[in-house]
Parts: C-alpha cells; structure tokens; sequence
C-alpha cells in the first residue's frame, strides 16, 4: 500500500469516525430535549383538525404545532381492535404515541402501575416520579378530555362542526338570488347576483381549573378523586357546550301557540291542536328563508308532550311505549327527514327548528397547562377549552313557545 492510498483510507476513516460522532452526539441531544424540555413540558394542546395532541408553546402561550405527540386517529383505531383483541388493549397505551415517545410512555404506565398495587407510593418512587412524565401527564389528561362523551347532553352534536387552529375568523354567507320568469318576446331580464357577507368570529374559552397539595398526593383514598375531578370537568364542557347551542336556537323568531299540545277539547278525549300543522307553519318560514327544516330541538317534557297528543299517538294509543330511549330522535312519527334532540338544556314548552347548515359549532384548539406554587406547595391543572355555537341565518330556525 502506498503513501497516497494510505492517506486517503485515513481520510475516509476520519470522516467515517467524525460522521459516527455527530450522529451520536444528535442522539444524544435528540434524547435530553426529550428528557428536559418534552417529559417535563407544562403546555400540551390538541389540534381539532388533525386530532393530534402536541407538546410545547412559545412565550405567548400559543400553540405551535411544532412537537406532535399523540395522534388519536390512532388511538381509536387501537381502542375498536381491543374491543376485538386482549392484547390490543395494553398496545393502545403507548402505540398512538410517536416512536421516540413510546419506551417515555411505556415507563410511565409501569410507574402508575406500581403506586396504584402499593408498590409504591408516590413519595417512595425516588428519582423516577409523576413530576418525571408531566408532560405525558398533560397528553393523558387532555386525550381523555377529547375522547369521552358525557351522555346526559345531545345539542353539542346538534350543530353542523367547523374544526379551526385559530381562535379569530371570518364565516361567508350566501344570499340567493330568484331568476326572471315568464318572459314574453324581447323582454329583458337585468343581471342578477348573489349577495355576499361576511361574519366575523372570536372564540371564546371555557376554563376548567383543578389544584391540589403535596398532601394530597401522599395521602390514600378509596376513590380516584383526581380523575372523579377531571370527569367533572370533562362532563361540564359538555353541558356547557350544549348551553350554548341552546341559547343560539332560542334566538330564532316564533310563534307562541295559544293553546298547547296537550290541551284538550272541552268535552271530548283528544287534544285540542296538532303539533303538524304547528310544524308545517315552521317549516314554511324556514323555506321562505331559502332553507330546509331537518332539525328540532326541545326537552324531554315537551317531546313526551309531542308523542302524548292524539292527532300523533292516535286516540286509543295506550300512552306505555312513549318512553324516550334515546337523546336524538331519528324517526319522529309524522314528521320525515326530521331529526329531533332531546336535551334538558332547553326550557319546557320551547321547541326550535332549523335548518343543519344555518348553525355551527366552532371547535379551537384545546389547551392543557400545569403549574407549581411551591410556597404553598402544591400543583394545578388549568384546561382552557376555545369554542364557540353561531347561527349564522336567523331567517332559517323557527322557535315555537307554549307547547306545554
């Protein structure tokens, strides 16, 4: 071998060695940003458009969208095979996670797992605590937020759903135009347009706030009463969001009827007035306002009151069997192509129609943050949740009032 060659293998050995070196050292920063900025983040928010959760904000407590950490697309997927599938169940844990998450996650539940056995207590748990995964911590916390239902509310799914990563923004509306008709010969007809607006929107936030001391956490109960409070708090966005759908479909003009559903003719055993022609009046405004009714909304009460009139349930309908089993009401009888919502959050006698594509619901982004206040020692939780229910055409909802 000579002097040249050896030189050159020196070179790409070098080369080779130096390569190796920098891989090793983006290893292991890859690992510390993990370790001390990611595991211990006290900002996560999810993002409702791609429904993935992700870690991190700048200064101004604004989401990033830069560290993506948990896709629920994902999640659900997993969840419906453990339904299927034993041992699907403990891979949905870590697997909607990235890969360089995963082995942070899996470490996490094994350290739960033993404090919740006795194992462990959280005190005893050394070097390796909850404080260790805050930021997992946060993931969780805001992924079962997003995730779970509060059965007891239908009217925030009563909406046609718009996702946004912003909290301000414009929403169009389209105003139609009617063409000329039955024109004779060498009659003209002027140009016509559609008229265009524009509403602008800023999301508001609900705000969930939870806190509680060092003791706590060193203390024992029978009951998991950090998670009985995240419940409450997830239960009461739900019932806050139906309010506010609720508060938009009551803005819509009416009618109040004279007489109500179940009022009925003096001397004789049926109601007095039927709920369709009271419908069809609804129907009609709503298509004079280039809409088409296809949903309603009242309280169990008032529906009860709609199933219990004879010109519905017929004269001699024995009344068992008008129970309401469900919170949304596919097939209303004499009414097709309607869909009814049952929630408690509208008052007694208020039924609204409208049509689907004349109210939104606007969901932002969906914050989780944790803080420590050492010189009272403990720890909180805040959950700030943007959104917001427009009616965009008010000429397209109809309210009628003293059903009942």
């Amino acid at each position: 071998m000579n002097y040249n060659t050896l030189q050159i293998l020196r070179r790409i050995d070098a080369k080779a060695r130096k390569e190796e070196a920098r891989a090793i050292a983006e290893e292991l920063d890859h690992d510390k940003t993990i370790k001390d900025f990611v595991l211990k983040s006290n900002d996560a928010f999810w993002n409702p458009r791609k429904n993935i959760l992700y870690f991190g904000s700048d200064a101004k407590k604004t989401p990033t969208w830069s560290t993506p950490v948990k896709d629920l697309k994902k999640e659900a997927m997993y969840l419906k095979l453990a339904s299927q599938k034993a041992s699907a169940k403990e891979r949905a844990k870590y697997a909607p996670y990235l890969p360089e998450f995963q082995e942070a996650v899996k470490e996490y539940h094994a350290l739960n797992k033993k404090i919740e056995e006795g194992e462990i207590t959280v005190k005893q748990a050394g070097a390796m605590t909850q404080a260790d995964f805050q930021g997992i911590r946060l993931i969780e916390l805001l992924g079962s937020l997003v995730n779970q239902q509060q059965r007891d509310f239908s009217l925030q799914n009563a909406a046609q759903v718009i996702t946004t990563e912003s909290i301000l923004l414009r929403i169009p509306t389209v105003s139609r135009f009617q063409i000329a008709q039955d024109l004779g010969e060498f009659d003209l007809a002027e140009a016509m347009k559609m008229s265009f607006t524009s509403q602008a929107v800023q999301l508001k936030k609900d705000v969930a706030h939870l806190a509680w001391s060092d003791e706590f956490l060193m203390a024992r109960f029978d009951q998991p009463v950090l998670d009985l409070h995240v419940q409450n708090a997830t239960s009461e966005f739900e019932r806050v969001a139906a309010t506010k759908v609720a508060q938009q479909v009551q803005k819509f003009a009416g009618v109040t009827l004279p007489d109500t559903w179940l009022t009925y003719e003096t001397g004789l055993d049926r109601s007095k007035r039927d709920p369709a022609f009271d419908i069809n009046t609804a129907r009609t405004s709503v298509r004079t306002g280039y809409g088409v009714l296809n949903r309603a909304a009242s309280n169990t009460y008032t529906f009860q009151a709609y199933l219990s009139n004879t010109k519905v349930n017929g004269q001699f309908q024995p009344s068992q069997g008008l129970e309401v089993n469900s919170r949304v009401i596919t097939n209303v009888p004499r009414q097709p192509n309607l869909i009814w919502y049952i929630d408690e959050e509208m008052p007694n006698g208020k039924v609204a129609f409208w049509d689907y594509s004349s109210l939104v619901w606007i969901q932002g982004p969906i914050r989780t943050s944790t803080y420590r206040d050492e010189h009272a020692g403990g720890n909180g939780i805040y959950i700030r949740n943007w959104n917001g229910a427009f009616a965009l055409r008010l000429n397209q909802g109809y309210l009628i009032s003293g059903a009942v």
